[in-house]
């Protein structure tokens, strides 16, 4: 067995006086605290020891068992082995030759037995920065303390500004990741100081950001500040798509766009959009989707498998209070009240229990139990979602998703799950209740006494809030399949804001770009229009939400199509859709009143 040990000369006498100077001492026998994360073959550990009489933390990151993907597989396909700590070792020499600030590293041990890494660590300096971007820009995070009075300008100016570096060293780091870039305001409030952490798989690319970021700025730089908004994100996304995809939920005004632009290029932004807002306000306006005040991002707290069961652990008290600790537990629930409904299958149940939180407050909690699902739905699942895992877990990682977009949903509990391979043999989900009552309730009370209409104003403002809704859902190819009223909870905050939720996610679908994705979009806005009460909107309602939704997606990339050169988008493409999306409607029509008819004849059959 062939073992690797080294250490930066700065911390040798440190590491000698604290007895952590060979292979064994640092990888068997340091004194570490509790793991700040854990996985199968590896974890993260805090260490302290004295460096130069001062008191000082460090991280140890230990492979217990390098696993065969790294180890044995590349020899497979002609390349030697590898293991993460050595590789990230590497990259910190790389990418700090090159000006980027990432951390420190101290000492490196490898294992190899036969050319093959059986073991491996690496011991870093802690940063000492305490916030990541997720908690100066994310909601549902800890957050800063004044983070709501910090001016983000110069912050996204360092960001486009440490993409520029990535991309003049022509370095590709697939886990640019918002959780893996720390940020400090320095004391005078104007600048940031920026800390990477975990690079073990950056790697040296050239040509990795496309023809267009490696070599002339001004190009990219032209293009950004003549096109339109939509524009300018989608390129900057394009270019960082994982930073971007970590922080789905941020919306970039043009102030900050355009700092993050500057950063980028290394430019001050001189020509200004000839597209602007001041122009066509209505085109341009934006309606925020505001969050529920209760709102906890997905990745806020850590969450793991136990007992078959996936939650985080200030969830599995709650869960305990009901009596679910297991499985079998879940499915042996007697004081509950069963939401049974016409024409729920029969393989599938409901049911709403009450527990209590940390604070002591009462939660509503919504159970949906799945046994032994059909042929046919399991082929289904198959087909639209993971193979590996149940229905329940289907709707429990959407709702994750979509609230990790910024869009407001259920929050998911737990989910728990027995399966065969990829056969399912039982599962079970739990969401906390959403407050306030469904758009479908209010509508139809709205229909039925007219004294309890809503000012003008505020329908109008509620029209356009589902839009967005429907737009950022959209967008982002994400798709409900049941999108009615019934399914889209409203409620107000504190400040009197409305908050519009969507609920029942169990058919939701995510299509990329280059599938056949329009037809989801029609269903969607279909089911919006048909659930919504005969005669209680206007035609010019209607047009408002067209413009908020549709009419504005259309000439916005319209716009954008003529930036690039391309052929606009034609006005007719849009009343097409308007035509598809009311025949979808009558054949909604169609398919209740058949429904309705199915349903009266076997209510009739069981009463004979």
């Amino acid at each position: 067995m062939k073992t690797r040990f080294e250490i930066e000369p700065d911390y040798a006498d440190a590491l000698r006086a604290a007895g952590l100077a060979d292979f064994d001492a640092l990888f068997n026998t340091a004194p570490a605290g509790p793991p700040t994360s854990k996985h199968r073959h590896r974890e993260t550990v805090p260490i302290e020891f004295d460096v130069n009489g001062k008191r000082q933390r460090f991280f140890l990151k230990r492979v217990f068992k390098v696993p065969g993907q790294h180890s044995w597989r590349p020899w497979l396909r002609g390349k030697p082995g590898y293991s993460q700590p050595v590789r990230e070792w590497d990259n910190i020499k790389m990418m700090r030759e090159a000006g980027l600030p990432v951390m420190k590293r101290v000492a490196v041990g490898e294992r190899r037995m036969f050319g093959i890494p059986v073991q491996a660590f690496i011991l870093v300096e802690d940063l000492g920065m305490q916030w990541t971007l997720e908690n100066w820009l994310l909601p549902g995070f800890p957050a800063p303390p004044n983070v709501l009075r910090v001016d983000k300008k110069s912050l996204w100016f360092e960001l486009g500004k440490l993409q520029r570096l990535f991309r003049e060293a022509s370095i590709d780091w697939p886990d640019v990741h918002a959780k893996h870039i720390f940020a400090e305001l320095m004391s005078d409030a104007s600048h940031w100081k920026l800390a990477l952490i975990d690079v073990e798989r950056a790697i040296f690319t050239p040509g990795a950001y496309g023809r267009n970021w490696v070599h002339s700025a001004a190009p990219s730089h032209a293009i950004c500040v003549r096109a339109s908004t939509s524009a300018r994100y989608r390129l900057f996304r394009n270019a960082w798509a994982p930073f971007w995809q970590s922080l789905a939920a941020v919306r970039l005004d043009d102030d900050e766009s355009n700092a993050y632009g500057d950063g980028l290029t290394g430019n001050k932004t001189a020509v200004k959009s000839d597209w602007t807002p001041t122009k066509t306000p209505w085109l341009f306006r934006h309606v925020p989707i505001i969050l529920p005040e209760s709102y906890i991002h997905p990745r806020a707290n850590s969450i793991q498998w136990k007992d078959g069961i996936k939650a985080a652990n200030c969830d599995r008290r709650m869960l305990e209070a009901i009596g679910i600790k297991d499985v079998q537990s879940a499915f042996s629930l007697t004081d509950a009240q069963d939401l049974h409904k016409q024409g729920l299958q029969r393989h599938r149940d409901r049911l709403k229990l009450v527990s209590r939180d940390d604070k002591g407050g009462e939660v509503a909690l919504y159970v949906k139990r799945y046994r032994e699902p059909p042929v046919w739905e399991q082929l289904r699942r198959m087909r639209e979602a993971d193979r590996t895992h149940s229905s329940a877990y289907r709707e429990y990682s959407w709702a994750r998703r979509l609230l990790e977009l910024g869009i407001p949903t259920m929050r998911p509990i737990a989910v728990g799950e027995e399966m065969s391979g990829w056969w399912e043999q039982r599962s079970f989900g739990v969401a906390a209740a959403v407050e306030g009552e469904s758009l479908e309730t209010i509508t139809k009370r709205w229909k039925a006494l007219p004294d309890t209409r809503p000012s003008t104003r505020f329908k109008w403002e509620l029209i356009e809030r589902v839009a967005h809704l429907v737009g950022r859902l959209h967008n982002n190819f994400f798709f409900h399949r049941d999108l009615y009223l019934s399914h889209i909870f409203f409620s107000q905050n504190s400040a009197g804001k409305p908050i519009l939720q969507l609920i029942d996610l169990a058919r939701m679908l995510h299509k990329d770009f280059w599938s056949s994705w329009q037809r989801w979009e029609i269903k969607d806005l279909a089911a919006l229009a048909y659930s919504v009460p005969a005669g209680l909107l206007t035609r010019t309602d209607h047009l408002r939400f067209l413009r908020a939704r549709g009419f504005m997606y259309f000439l916005r990339r319209h716009w954008d199509d003529r930036i690039r050169g391309h052929a606009g988008t034609d006005r007719s493409e849009l009343l097409d859709v308007i035509r598809r999306v009311n025949r979808r409607v009558a054949k909604m029509a169609r398919h209740d009143a058949k429904r309705a008819a199915r349903f009266a004849r076997q209510t009739a059959a069981n009463a004979t």
